[in-house]
């Protein structure tokens, strides 16, 4: 999915390119053409409708003291970070809307000619929210402004969806292995992880009311984030993962949400980047975790006088963000990085022929060989040992390629007829590495007070391995061996 950029207020528009489910590979050239053909096109269509799937927005009425409508009143809504203020105007009913707005703290003023003004202050909107700020204006002088505190949640009647709002101090505070913020959807209730199913652990999957774990829907900024993948060789159900400090926040709805969202069954997983403000802020960390560090284990040590080493262990987790303003109360900037690099030790155990048998000898076998039917080669096997005469060379190469055994109660036993058991005799260790790099650049842009417009670029790459079952890469790409190196990209 390719979005080149969302604008908010009247031009209310957001672009995409082919299916929604499928992944691009942009070029350079293809993308800068692509940003400034969306600019373009933005600018000279300022009439569009859209989804505003990563935004929330603020209702309410103004009245009298009466209870009469006031038509006409002036509503100004101010980024309390930012600086960036938006202004609407009451309609016949007295109601208002603030349509895609942008997750952070606002301060809603309302005013009108011989009325004094009145302002809810500290209002948080989220992803998805919508609540209802209604003013009662007393009459008096406009000079005059009465103060409201919203530190008390707004109750949400604008909307039915049940589900919650993770905000970004617990993403930051609350304590994730492996630093993946979706982990954070089993706060909510209705949400499980299967722990028994061990055919794909892949992260970021968990069942929402009994659906399937591949049933639900990830966005990002808007843009649809999923995988599309049920086998995920991609390693998640999603395609870009940001580290949990590049949140703003993100919300989870579990039951009854809007019909916008009608491509799962299961839960909907909204997220949303942060942006600059007026302020520079930004921060780095480093988690590491080692086998130097880790004691032994009570297995590894259970035997007396037999004390098994433990496995290698090596996994580093660093990055930084850094955002602050361009152009104060106008344009401002975020990004970040995270780099992920794991090293574990993994065995491989594995049935391979005992020297005798790549020699043609098989009387380690508990069973009789038959002599073959094929015209030309009988007489080639007398008691389970086959006719050097009768090997095939290019088979006597490939057959030298497996390795000799080495693990196992069958070593003490190898070259005695009869005492071959079929079982595990080799064992195969390795450093498996997995490594992940991301990055995320976010710009904002106020173009007036009634307009805003935003473009994000992020990238995640993949490299990992799952294991040959010996060193040698010629004999050891069975048991699904594999090395991934997968490139994914988002822009919106």
């Amino acid at each position: 999915m390719v979005t080149f950029a969302k604008l908010e207020g009247p031009l209310n528009a957001m672009f995409r390119l082919g299916d929604k489910r499928m992944q691009y590979s942009i070029r350079n050239s293809a993308l800068f053409a692509g940003i400034t053909f969306g600019l373009a096109v933005f600018l000279m269509f300022p009439s569009f409708a859209s989804a505003q799937i990563d935004t929330g927005s603020i209702v309410g009425e103004v009245k009298d003291p009466s209870g009469a409508a006031i038509p006409d009143a002036t509503v100004t809504l101010l980024n309390e970070s930012t600086g960036v203020s938006r202004t609407v105007t009451t309609n016949g009913d007295g109601a208002y809307q603030f349509s895609a707005v942008t997750p952070g703290t606002y301060t809603v003023r309302a005013s009108a000619p011989n009325f004094e003004a009145a302002q809810h202050i500290n209002l948080e909107i989220d992803v998805q929210s919508r609540p209802a700020v209604d003013f009662t204006l007393k009459v008096g002088s406009s000079s005059e402004v009465v103060e409201v505190s919203s530190a008390t949640p707004v109750l949400q009647t604008e909307s039915a969806d049940v589900g919650g709002v993770v905000q970004a101090e617990q993403i930051n505070d609350l304590p994730l292995n492996g630093r993946r913020y979706s982990d954070l959807a089993l706060l909510e209730a209705g949400i499980q992880r299967n722990l028994t199913n061990t055919n794909n652990t892949a992260p970021d999957r968990f069942s929402s009311n009994g659906n399937l774990e591949t049933q639900n829907y990830f966005s990002l900024d808007g843009i649809d984030n999923n995988s599309g993948s049920t086998n995920l060789q991609e390693s998640s159900v999603q395609v870009i993962q940001p580290p949990p400090d590049a949140l703003e926040e993100f919300r989870i709805q579990t039951r009854t949400y809007s019909s916008e969202f009608g491509t799962s069954a299961g839960a909907v997983v909204n997220a949303s980047i942060k942006s600059g403000t007026n302020q520079f802020h930004g921060d780095l960390w480093e988690y590491l975790r080692n086998d130097v560090f880790d004691a032994n284990s009570f297995f590894n040590k259970a035997t007396p006088d037999v004390v098994t080493p433990r496995g290698h262990f090596t996994q580093n987790q660093y990055g930084a963000t850094i955002g602050g303003p361009i152009i104060k109360n106008k344009t401002f900037f975020f990004g970040d990085f995270q780099i992920f690099s794991s090293r574990k030790a993994g065995s491989v155990e594995s049935t391979v022929p005992t020297p005798l048998m790549k020699q043609g000898n098989f009387t380690e076998l508990p069973t009789a060989l038959t002599d073959s039917p094929v015209t030309g080669q009988s007489g080639c096997v007398v008691a389970n040992i086959v006719s050097p005469d009768c090997i095939d060379p290019v088979a006597a190469q490939l057959i030298a390629l497996f390795p000799d055994p080495n693990f196992g109660s069958s070593l003490a036993t190898l070259g005695t007829p009869g005492s071959w058991t079929g079982g595990a005799n080799y064992l195969f260790q390795a450093a498996i590495p997995n490594d992940t790099k991301s990055f995320d650049v976010r710009i904002d842009h106020s173009l007036n007070n009634t307009n805003h417009i935003f473009g994000r670029y992020s990238q995640y790459i993949i490299k990992r391995e799952d294991p040959p079952w010996t060193s040698d890469p010629v004999a050891g790409n069975g048991n699904f061996a594999t090395t991934y190196n997968i490139h994914e990209r988002s822009v919106a």
